[in-house]
């Protein structure tokens, strides 16, 4: 899954200071938070996938997982689909 095929056209930072991330598992993968504008408006960036980093910590490339916009996935290659359903089941859903 191309990264860049799925955020064109969308204004987010990259900075490091603007997203919330967290590990997602014990394979590496986070998942991270940060605001991202589209045609003027103003919504919630949600990745879950690698980061690749360089020896000073900038971020030099990613392998997504699961990309959502706004409640709207954009690209989802089944890595998260454990632990969504576990979600699911111990919320009731």
């Amino acid at each position: 899954m191309a990264l860049d095929n799925f955020i064109s056209g969308y204004d987010m930072s990259l900075s490091p200071q603007r997203w919330t991330i967290a590990m997602f598992d014990d394979q590496n993968a986070v998942i991270g938070m940060t605001d991202i504008t589209y045609d003027n408006q103003q919504g919630q960036y949600i990745y879950v996938g690698t980061l690749n980093f360089d020896d000073t910590g900038k971020v030099v490339g990613a392998q997504p997982h699961y990309l959502e916009v706004n409640g709207t996935v954009l690209g989802d290659d089944g890595y998260c689909d454990d632990v969504f359903d576990t979600l699911r089941q111990l919320g009731g859903n």
